[in-house]
């Protein structure tokens, strides 16, 4: 694990999101979850996470945009994971494209996350071109 605790924003409009964020906690991260991607980009703003979790499909804006939006904004200083439990063909492209480091199915765990932060801090582009 980093020497200090994370900033995650996770944006997820699923009742799961919630145990993410637990286990998060319980690593020693510091947690913030919106259900809605407007309320989640006025949150990053406030914010400055380290790291935002972001499901694609969301109620009111594609996490593509929003992801694209966070990227315009923050540049490299944020690592964007893409999450998802219904993987569509052509989503990981198009996540790539949007400007996720990393796209991952639905539940993963806490560990893996950190697994993908740290990685991610090592690597310039963590999806495959």
């Amino acid at each position: 694990m980093r020497a200090r605790p994370l900033r995650f924003l996770v944006i997820d409009d699923e009742p799961r999101a919630a145990i993410t964020g637990e286990m998060l906690r319980d690593l020693g991260h510091a947690v913030v979850i919106e259900s809605r991607g407007a309320t989640g980009l006025a949150r990053a703003h406030e914010l400055r996470p380290d790291v935002v979790l972001l499901e694609i499909p969301l109620p009111d804006i594609s996490g593509f945009e929003l992801a694209r939006r966070l990227r315009e904004a923050y540049g490299g200083s944020v690592v964007l994971i893409a999450t998802t439990a219904w993987a569509v063909r052509g989503d990981r492209e198009r996540a790539r494209e949007a400007g996720f480091d990393f796209y991952v199915a639905k539940p993963t765990s806490p560990h893996r996350l950190q697994m993908l932060v740290d990685e991610a801090g090592s690597s310039a582009s963590a999806l495959p071109n």
